[in-house]
C-alpha cells in the first residue's frame, strides 16, 4: 500500500495594530497568500508587511498610510480649445492642507484665477479661469476750447477687451462747428474720449444775373469762404452794365452756404431843356423843362420850342445815352427878301422898275438897294424906301421921293432982256432955264 501525503494547513494572521483583521489558511502549496480586505478608512489605504509563504503559521502586520491623490492644473490660456492647454500636476493626501498652485499665463484685459477646488478623497482637475476686466470710457465735451476748465463729462460707458463697440452718447452741438468724438480703441485700459470741434467753412457764391430773370444766364463771378470765427468775405468787383447801377445785395454770413446775386437798378437820367434866349451869356439861360429817360429810351417828349421874332428856334441835337444831358435852344436868324421898286416919283405903276433885291434880318437897321442910281431929273430928291428896322417878313419897298433943300451956289445969267430966258446954274451946272414974266420972280 502506498503512503498518502496531505499538506499541513497553516494560518497567516493579518493584524493592524492590536486588531486582528483576518486569519487566512495556506499550505506549502499555496503560491500567494490572499490579502484580506481591511476595514476602510477615508483617505487611507493599508500597507501590509512583506511576507513569503512559509511552512508555518505567522502574522502579517499592516498599517494605514495616507493615499496620494493627483491635482492636475490646466492653463487654458483663455482660449476655448484645448490645443493651447498647459498641464501642471500637484500631489496631495488627506492630510494636505494646500498645494502649490502653478502660475497662470497672463492675458491682456483679463484677470486670471484657478477654479475653486477642494483637496478631498480623489484626483481633481483644476482649470484656469479668465475673466474680462471692465474698463471705463469717459466721454468729455471740451466745448471747443483748449483748456480743461470748461470740460464736462457727457457720459460714461463700460467695456472689456471682448467688446467690439460701445454706445456713444449724442454729440454736443456748436453753431459753425463740426463736432466728432476723438478716435479711440477699446483696449485693456480706461480711455477718455473728447469732443473734437472742427471749424466749418461755408461758401459764399457771388452770381451775376445779368439783369435777367432767366437763371440759365447766371454766371458765377467768384466764390469766397467764411466761418463763424471769420464772418467776413472779400467781395469781388461788381459786374458793370451800361445804364444800370449794379450792386451786391445785403447778406448775412451765418452758419450755412449763401448765394449772393447781383442787383441791377436801371439808372434814370435827366434831359434838361434850356432856352438860351439866343444869347451867349449863361445868365440869360432859363430851364424850360426836364424829361427823364433810361438806357432803353429811344425818344423823349420834347417841350415846346420857345419863339423869337425873326428867328427859327430849334432844340440842339442830342443822343439819349447813359448820362444826363442838357439840350439848348438854337436860334437861327431868318433872312428875309426885300424887293426895291423905283416909282421914278410917278404914280403910274407902269413906270415902276426893280431897283434891286436885298436880304435883311430882324436886326437890320438900314436897308437900301445896292448900286441904285436916281434918275438925273430926281437928283435933288431924297429917296425913302420905307424900310423899318424889325421887319420880319419878305417885303416890297417902293421908293418915295421928296425934294431936299441945301446951300448951293446959284448963278442967274441973263442979258437984261426981260423976254430972254434965264439959265439957272447950280454948282456950275445948268439946273434949268426959266422965263421971267413981267413982275414975276425967278424959281
Amino acid at each position: 500500500m502506498n503512503a498518502v501525503y496531505s499538506p499541513i494547513t497553516y494560518y497567516a494572521t493579518f493584524t493592524i495594530g492590536n486588531d486582528k483583521v483576518a486569519q487566512v489558511p495556506f499550505t506549502v502549496e499555496t503560491k500567494e497568500i490572499k490579502v484580506p480586505d481591511a476595514p476602510l478608512k477615508d483617505g487611507y489605504h493599508v500597507e501590509w508587511s512583506s511576507h513569503t509563504v512559509q511552512a508555518r503559521s505567522f502574522e502579517i502586520s499592516g498599517k494605514y498610510v495616507p493615499t496620494t491623490y493627483k491635482a492636475t492644473f490646466i492653463d487654458t490660456k483663455g482660449t476655448a480649445g484645448t490645443s493651447d492647454d498647459i498641464s501642471y500636476v500637484r500631489y496631495f493626501t488627506v492630510n494636505t492642507a494646500a498645494v502649490s498652485e502653478p502660475a497662470i499665463s497672463a492675458k491682456a484685459g483679463y484677470t486670471t484665477a484657478w477654479q475653486n477646488y477642494t483637496l478631498g478623497l480623489g484626483d481633481i482637475t483644476v482649470r484656469s479661469v479668465y475673466t474680462p476686466i471692465t474698463y471705463k470710457a469717459t466721454f468729455i465735451d471740451t466745448k471747443g476750447t483748449a483748456g480743461t476748465s470748461d470740460d464736462t463729462t457727457v457720459a460714461v460707458r463700460y467695456f472689456n477687451v471682448a467688446s467690439g463697440s460701445i454706445s456713444e452718447p449724442a454729440l454736443p452741438a456748436k453753431a459753425g462747428y463740426k463736432v466728432e468724438w476723438s478716435r479711440y480703441s477699446l483696449g485693456a485700459s480706461d480711455i477718455t474720449v473728447k469732443a473734437v470741434y472742427s471749424l466749418i467753412y461755408y461758401k459764399a457764391t457771388f452770381v451775376d444775373t445779368k439783369a435777367t430773370s432767366d437763371s440759365s444766364d447766371d454766371t458765377t463771378v467768384a466764390v469766397r469762404y467764411f466761418s463763424v470765427e471769420n464772418p467776413t468775405v472779400s467781395e469781388p468787383p461788381v459786374p458793370a452794365k451800361k445804364g444800370f447801377t449794379v450792386t451786391w445785395p445785403s447778406y448775412t454770413l451765418g452758419t450755412s452756404d449763401i448765394t449772393v446775386k447781383t442787383t441791377y437798378v436801371m439808372n434814370v437820367y435827366t434831359a434838361t431843356f434850356v432856352d438860351t434866349k439866343g444869347t451867349v451869356s449863361p445868365s440869360d439861360d432859363k430851364v424850360v423843362a426836364t424829361r427823364n429817360f433810361n438806357v432803353y429810351s429811344t425818344s423823349i417828349s420834347e417841350p415846346a420850342v420857345p419863339s423869337k421874332v425873326g428867328y427859327n428856334v430849334t432844340w440842339s441835337g442830342y443822343t439819349l445815352g447813359t448820362a444826363d444831358i442838357t439840350v439848348k435852344t438854337v436860334y437861327s436868324i431868318i433872312s428875309y427878301k426885300a424887293t426895291f421898286v423905283d416909282t421914278h416919283n410917278t404914280s403910274a405903276s407902269a413906270d415902276d422898275t426893280i431897283a434891286g433885291i436885298m436880304y435883311f434880318t430882324v436886326n437890320t437897321q438900314k436897308l437900301e438897294p445896292q448900286s441904285f442910281v436916281k434918275d438925273a431929273s430926281l437928283r435933288y430928291y431924297n429917296v425913302d424906301w420905307g424900310f423899318v428896322p424889325g421887319m420880319h417878313q419878305n417885303v416890297t419897298l417902293r421908293s418915295s421921293y421928296s425934294p431936299y433943300y441945301a446951300d448951293v451956289n446959284v448963278t442967274l445969267v441973263n442979258h437984261f432982256d426981260e423976254s430972254a430966258p434965264i439959265s439957272l446954274y447950280v454948282d456950275g451946272t445948268v439946273y434949268g432955264t426959266y422965263t421971267i414974266a413981267s413982275g414975276g420972280s425967278g424959281p
